[in-house]
């Protein structure tokens, strides 16, 4: 859960801060559309990612893609720089 919350701080859509003592995350939402999870998983190569792309987001240089990889979690820009592929988890934008 965290890693995908720090995508989106990285991105500039949320901020949010971890409360150890209370067990507790507040969100603050800054700029955020839609943030879905993706049923069923689809599996996907570095080749196929576009094809993903087109159908979850609604631009290609808008949004992000979350595909888990065997690095961990990625951005769909990060698992083509690092040609890994892997599930298709969420997308946001």
């Amino acid at each position: 859960l965290l890693g995908l919350f720090e995508m989106m701080k990285e991105d500039g859509h949320i901020d949010y801060s971890v409360n150890e003592e209370e067990k507790t995350v507040s969100v603050d939402i800054i700029k955020l559309n839609k943030c879905k999870a993706v049923k069923p998983r689809y599996f996907v190569s570095v080749d196929t990612i576009d094809k993903y792309l087109r159908r979850f987001l609604p631009s290609r240089n808008f949004g992000s893609l979350v595909i888990s990889t065997n690095k961990g979690l990625l951005s769909h820009k990060d698992a083509i720089k690092n040609n890994v592929g892997g599930s298709v988890i969420a997308y946001f934008y």
